[in-house]
């Protein structure tokens, strides 16, 4: 039951990382399935009552600090939902690990985001909307980092 529904959330977390690519938009349904997927796998384990606490405190956690940054304009909302989903399944014990992957992880997106966006696009390129979008917009799709970050965390944790 508990690597169904880790799978499950995987595949979420991917789904929502190529709407984000794409649209710049993350589906609300991502954050709330692959939240409320945490709660059978936790019972599978089952963890005890105090790590459930620890990991919705994580959750809780970076859910504040992303609202702030998010009022700040600095991370879109879908990204702070996002995040605090991972969070959840990573846990308090995990979660400077998973910070500094999402640190790393979004930097090195950063700059490639940077270098593509200083290069004019072939016309063959600029005929697929989405990476013509990739290409004009300013901000950068986080989530991407925040994924990436989140499959290389769970594929070792619990």
């Amino acid at each position: 039951m508990f690597d169904v529904c880790l799978f499950s959330f995987c595949v979420l977390l991917v789904y929502g990382a190529i709407c984000d690519v794409t649209t710049f938009e993350i589906p609300n349904f991502i954050s709330i399935a692959g939240s409320l997927l945490f709660f059978p796998a936790a019972l599978s384990v089952p963890l005890e009552l105090g790590v459930l606490a620890l990991h919705l405190l994580a959750a809780v956690l970076v859910f504040c600090v992303g609202f702030c940054l998010f009022v700040a304009n600095i991370l879109g909302g879908g990204d702070v939902k996002i995040f605090s989903a991972v969070a959840l399944w990573s846990g308090l014990h995990n979660l400077l690990p998973l910070l500094f992957c999402v640190a790393l992880t979004g930097g090195v997106l950063a700059f490639l985001l940077l270098l593509f966006r200083r290069f004019r696009l072939p016309r063959g390129a600029q005929r697929l909307d989405w990476f013509a979008n990739l290409h004009i917009q300013k901000g950068v799709p986080y989530s991407v980092a925040i994924v990436l970050a989140a499959l290389f965390i769970l594929s070792g944790s619990w």
